[in-house]
């Protein structure tokens, strides 16, 4: 056999590569060679043949996440892993397909850009795979009609995540957003204004809910939040005492409401004021303190029963951990729980004590105290911190 039966000579000398026939491979090689070519020669591949086609779709090649930008004109389809960007235009003359050399290739007009959008999303699903699919609203207004027919049509319906950035959105357009909600996707709505009377009952059903501008949320909206990964609240008109009824409602939920929650609001009190009445457990760290309690359910369906508060002025963080001393997400901070039933059970025996003095209460109290210097816990001025942290 030839081994230079593939190379052609040009007129000066020089060697060139002959194009070789994919369909000469064996059917495995064909597959990871189609997995080896980058979205756009993967775009043009099922032109090619009905075989080609087919093959595609058995190889079809693994993108960490696509994102869906909308405008009025157009809509852009991101690649995220490839950095390549299909750019839909509705212009009744031409929808370019771009990638780093921005050669465009035409397609014909339809009736819609979402149309339009959705026949080339179909498109690329063969082409590729997505474990995520985001959707963008960024620096320019979309019409209502326009968002209510994208967010109806049937190829966009797998979408994990909806990111509004910039734009100042209506009331009905973030209904039909919020219409959408379910606890497999996230929604922010990052520097840009919601309507001050703005109502919904899905505004926190999300697996992730973030808005910049929160005015318009109110203490119900906050007392009704359960069963979220978290929730970030920008500018609130929320106050100390609206902090201390939320907290008290956690404290006392028979059900685990979130992972964490921060609250931008208008501070006066220091974090321990606010948690007056609770059992507290304080850890210095740079430029602060967290702090530390456990929740008081009713019920056994609660499991993060672990609340640490971390405080800076005007914003609280609140996370909801598992008491689990060997939890990944406790390692850190493996003791507080314990801690903080041992200072539970001082509080009691000191109340006992006091009702009824008897030396069995007194021996119990003293090994308690102990358990707790063995942990290196400080008590002063009725306030426990741990001195230092294994």
């Amino acid at each position: 056999m030839n081994s230079r039966s593939n190379v052609e000579l040009h007129h000066e000398g020089e060697e060139t590569v002959k194009p070789f026939h994919l369909f000469k491979l064996p059917y495995l090689a064909n597959l990871l060679v189609i997995e080896s070519m980058d979205i756009d020669a993967r775009f043009h591949l099922p032109f090619a043949s009905k075989k080609t086609d087919r093959l595609l779709k058995k190889a079809r090649k693994p993108t960490v996440r696509a994102a869906i930008k909308l405008k009025n004109d157009e809509i852009l389809l991101e690649f995220i892993k490839d950095d390549a960007c299909l750019v839909i235009k509705n212009d009744k003359e031409s929808v370019e397909e771009y990638k780093a050399d921005y050669k465009p290739h035409y397609y014909p007009y339809c009736s819609t850009v979402v149309k339009l959008a959705a026949s080339h999303f179909k498109y690329a699903r063969d082409v590729c795979w997505f474990e995520e699919l985001e959707i963008k609203i960024c620096d320019e207004k979309v019409g209502t009609e326009q968002l209510g027919e994208f967010l109806d049509h049937p190829s966009f319906q797998h979408w994990t995540c909806m990111i509004i950035e910039r734009v100042d959105l209506e009331a009905e357009q973030l209904s039909l957003i919020l219409d959408r909600a379910n606890s497999n996707r996230s929604l922010m709505v990052m520097e840009s204004r919601v309507p001050l009377d703005f109502k919904h009952p899905n505004a926190f059903k999300f697996k992730e809910n973030g808005y910049d501008d929160a005015r318009w949320v109110s203490l119900d909206d906050l007392l009704n939040i359960k069963n979220v990964a978290n929730v970030a609240l920008g500018t609130t008109t929320f106050i100390d005492n609206d902090i201390k009824v939320f907290v008290n409602h956690l404290v006392k939920s028979d059900e685990d409401l979130f992972e964490w929650i921060m609250i931008s609001y208008k501070s006066l009190l220091p974090v321990d004021q606010l948690l007056e009445g609770l059992v507290m457990l304080e850890y210095p760290v740079p430029n602060g303190a967290l702090h530390f309690t456990l929740a008081k359910p009713n019920s056994s369906n609660r499991k993060r029963t672990l609340l640490e508060f971390n405080s800076i002025p005007d914003v609280i963080t609140i996370s909801t951990l598992l008491p689990t001393e060997d939890h990944p997400e406790n390692k850190k901070y493996n003791n507080a729980a314990k801690i903080l039933e041992l200072l539970e059970e001082k509080v009691r025996l000191k109340e006992k004590l006091v009702k009824n003095y008897s030396n069995k209460n007194r021996q119990e109290l003293a090994i308690v105290t102990n358990k707790l210097k063995e942990l290196n816990v400080i008590i002063e001025n009725g306030k426990a911190r741990v001195e230092q942290w294994d």
